[in-house]
Order: C-alpha cells, then sequence, then structure tokens
C-alpha cells in the first residue's frame, strides 16, 4: 500500500506508514532466525547458508537504521511545529 507511507501534505513517508508496510522487519527477523539457527546447526559447514544469514542480517540492519532515522525525523519536525492557537 503505496500511500499509506505518504504524508498528505508532503509527500515523505511517514515512520507508520514505514513499520505498517507488510511486516518487513518482522519477516527479515525470523529469516534471519532461522538462518542463524540453521547456520548454527551446521556449524558453518555450508557457505551459501552463511552468506544468506550475513546478506539478510545486513538487510534488517539498514532496515532498522532507516526506521530510526525517520523516527528521528519525524520527533525533529513535530518539535518545530508552532503550538496550535486556542
Amino acid at each position: 500500500h503505496p500511500e499509506s507511507a505518504l504524508v498528505v501534505g508532503g509527500g515523505r513517508p511517514t515512520i507508520l506508514g514505514v513499520i505498517r508496510r507488510d511486516g518487513v522487519v518482522i519477516g527479515l527477523l525470523c529469516i534471519q532466525l532461522f538462518l542463524g539457527t540453521a547456520t548454527f546447526r551446521l556449524h558453518l559447514q555450508v557457505e551459501l547458508l552463511t552468506i544468506a544469514h550475513q546478506v539478510v542480517a545486513a538487510a534488517l540492519l539498514g532496515t532498522l537504521v532507516g526506521i530510526a532515522a525517520l523516527s528521528w525525523r519525524d520527533r525533529l519536525s513535530l518539535a518545530r511545529r508552532p503550538a496550535p492557537l486556542s
């Protein structure tokens, strides 16, 4: 749902839109846990499995850094907003 990631006024993705987008973080985490368990049980014998584990780890890290950056940006934009008139 691309429209859920856009703010009506600015067209920038919001943190809520990113987090809600198809459970990307949860999916990556489940894959990472599965690959990590398989890699551990096979004692790092299967190179492709180890590489896949590293690739998913990088994707998970990048996704979490992106979410942190968006939440930081949203927090700063809320702090700069003028107080509503009563």
